[in-house]
């Protein structure tokens, strides 16, 4: 994030964070009674989505802020906002 901006970037991530683990937190207990132990294949096709969704953004550590969209051009879905 800029640095004009970070201090509330990370304020918004980490809510979001909470937001989804108070989700998780609520509707567990809910699932686990209606459709009891499938609520993990739930939770695990999350991961996998996760998953595949990790394996196919591009890693940007230590890529300079400039060079970032190139990264994201060659991906299907995204388009060049430059």
């Amino acid at each position: 994030f800029p640095l004009r901006y970070r201090a509330r970037c990370i304020g918004v991530c980490t809510m979001a964070n909470w937001a989804g683990n108070f989700l998780i937190a609520q509707f567990t207990p809910m699932l686990l009674e209606t459709i009891e132990f499938s609520t993990f294949y739930v939770f695990g096709l999350f991961c996998l989505a996760g998953v595949f969704l990790s394996a196919w953004l591009p890693e940007t550590k230590g890529v300079p802020l400039e060079k970032v969209q190139e990264l994201f051009d060659d991906k299907a879905g995204f388009r060049s906002t430059a």
